[in-house]
């Protein structure tokens, strides 16, 4: 198993060779190239790939960020739940539900916010803005 894994090492330094943009790979993205590029070869499996990578340094740590922009508040009163998780609506405008989304845009963030009748899942209103 040994030789196999030191003979892993030379496909995974060409294909971080290609394109200066593969060093940013993970080791699923890299074990599957590896598949794919090498069809006919016995690729280890993820966690050998990954174990090769730190040996030559080419371990991806992906920087994350938060996702939230809601911060809890712990003295504020909890709303109550009025729907109980029960959508069905029988008639249209009985029961609405919204959500909003931030999307990242190059000039700072977009929120999206639809309202959503509970009756058909309509949406009757849109909101964004920056």
């Amino acid at each position: 198993m040994e030789g196999k894994i030191h003979q892993l090492r030379t496909p995974l330094k060409e294909v971080i060779a290609e394109d200066e943009c593969n060093d940013t790979y993970g080791r699923g993205r890299m074990h599957a190239v590896l598949k794919l590029k090498y069809p006919d070869e016995n690729i280890p499996s993820e966690s050998t790939v990954y174990r090769i990578m730190k040996e030559i340094c080419v371990n991806h740590t992906p920087r994350r960020k938060p996702n939230g922009i809601t911060k809890a508040d712990r003295e504020a009163r909890k709303s109550d739940n009025l729907l109980k998780r029960d959508f069905a609506a029988e008639k249209p405008f009985e029961k609405c539900v919204t959500d909003i989304t931030e999307i990242p845009a190059k000039d700072g963030k977009l929120y999206v916010s639809a309202v959503f009748d509970c009756f058909d899942a309509s949406v009757f209103g849109d909101c964004n803005g920056g």
